[in-house]
């Protein structure tokens, strides 16, 4: 992740924070990516991978 990248997590992080919503998935990710912590999406198989049901 480049740093443009974290500076917008960075912002996202402190936005949620203002508000109060830091009960979300967006939030826990935000704040993993700002702390230097692993991207918790990246647990995820991409898209694009994904197969559709059967």
């Amino acid at each position: 992740m480049d740093k443009f990248q974290k500076e917008n997590w960075e912002k996202i992080a402190r936005h949620l924070e203002k508000v109060g919503a830091t009960d979300n998935d967006y939030y826990i990710r935000a704040k993993a990516i700002t702390e230097g912590k692993k991207d918790p999406i990246q647990l995820l198989e991409p898209l694009t991978e994904l197969k559709p049901p059967e």
